[in-house]
């Protein structure tokens, strides 16, 4: 929660490439990186990386929110894999996306199968997109 608090304060304006992985981010430290993003954190990042980490819906769904009002909007690379993410979390970062959200977003890195690269909502809206889904 600290670093987040730090990055709404405008810590590292000129950060392009972040690696979260692996550091049992759970959903109040995902949430309170949304609420920074969603300030304009971060604006100029290119890669996030969050995997291996214990986010599920709630933490999701406030990230889904701030990239649906245009957070990050240079990020290319986004990795999500190995986390607790189910059916609702899915479906409201595949409606932010539907709706243009990280306008430059080129790769997405789920998990296999249906939570994940097989996620219905979550394929139409990349494929409408033109954005890579791997696992």
């Amino acid at each position: 929660k600290d670093f987040a608090e730090a990055l709404g304060k405008g810590a590292l304006p000129q950060l392009q490439e972040l690696f979260l992985g692996g550091n049992k981010i759970s959903d109040p430290g995902m949430i309170a990186l949304s609420e920074a993003i969603g300030k304009g954190a971060l604006a100029g990042l290119k890669k996030l990386r969050l995997s291996n980490n214990q986010i599920s819906d709630p933490g999701m769904i406030a990230f889904s929110e701030a990239i649906g009002k245009g957070a990050l909007p240079g990020l290319v690379y986004l990795y999500l894999n190995d986390n607790q993410i189910s059916n609702t979390g899915m479906i409201a970062f595949s409606e932010a996306i539907g709706k243009g959200a990280l306008v430059n977003l080129e790769e997405l890195l789920v998990d296999d199968g249906p939570l994940g690269t097989e996620h219905p909502a979550l394929k139409a809206a990349c494929e409408a997109r033109g954005i890579r889904v791997v696992s």
